[in-house]
């Protein structure tokens, strides 16, 4: 079935039920086929669901998103290999570690998961989908230990040096502060750069 403005296919619904907006040959269940920019817009209202998707089974891994422009004309044909971005929902893991993960190909065929939220709100970046803290900062691992239960940054390395670098201008004073609930800055340690001390 096609509909058509002056001569122009607008829609195409084809033997196999799949819809095309801007093609006459979809090939997915929904397909816009435009050859240049596409966008779709939603509108919802406060507190309501622009866009749900099932997952299966609660065990899948689900690809929310995908760029990617391995062929010719970069219009999303390939899949996850070489060339591209996928936001994804790996509903593999295990009760907290189902997970939303951002994941970038590398270029040989495989994916990595380089960003990564937790259920219950734990975050990593770099290679790990199971973060001991709130935060961590992955970049190898330091072998069979866990961040402390009491940590909310974890900063982890494999390598010979593990640096958390402050850069400022060359006037400037760089501080790490502790406080409590009466004063932000009870003690901190600080850096001046223009007067080249270090204070405590």
């Amino acid at each position: 079935i096609k509909f058509q403005i002056d001569s122009i296919d607008a829609l195409c619904i084809d033997d196999t039920r799949k819809v095309g907006i801007g093609t006459d040959a979809p090939a997915y269940t929904l397909d816009l086929g435009k050859s240049s920019s596409s966008t779709i817009r939603l509108v919802s209202g406060n507190d309501k669901t622009a866009i749900r998707i099932g997952a299966g089974s609660n065990a899948s891994d689900v690809t929310l998103i995908r760029v990617d422009g391995v062929n010719a004309n970069h219009d999303g044909e390939s899949d996850d290999s070489a060339s591209g971005f996928s936001f994804k929902y790996m509903g593999s893991g295990v009760g907290v570690n189902n997970r939303f993960s951002i994941c970038p190909d590398n270029q040989t065929g495989t994916q990595s998961e380089r960003v990564t939220i937790l259920q219950n709100g734990k975050v990593s970046i770099g290679n790990l989908t199971s973060p001991d803290s709130l935060l961590h900062i992955h970049n190898g691992s330091a072998g069979s230990i866990a961040a402390s239960s009491a940590a909310n940054l974890t900063i982890e390395s494999d390598g010979s040096y593990n640096v958390l670098q402050f850069l400022s201008p060359h006037t400037a004073e760089q501080q790490v502060r502790f406080g409590d609930n009466s004063d932000n800055g009870k003690g901190y340690i600080a850096y001046n750069h223009g007067s080249d001390y270090l204070s405590i």
